[in-house]
């Protein structure tokens, strides 16, 4: 029985980590972009 209870926390491990939401490549890049764009602004101001 445990090696059975054992298996199935594996399966449920595997799936969990393998879990990438679909969206979060673009959220990085939109992350980057912003931090770019506040980069360029304050060098304007700065300048």
């Amino acid at each position: 029985m445990t090696e059975r209870i054992k298996q199935i926390l594996d399966a449920v491990t595997d799936k969990v980590m393998a879990y990438r939401p679909p969206d979060k490549g673009q959220q990085a890049k939109k992350v980057a972009r912003r931090v770019k764009r506040q980069r360029k602004k304050a060098e304007k101001e700065d300048g």
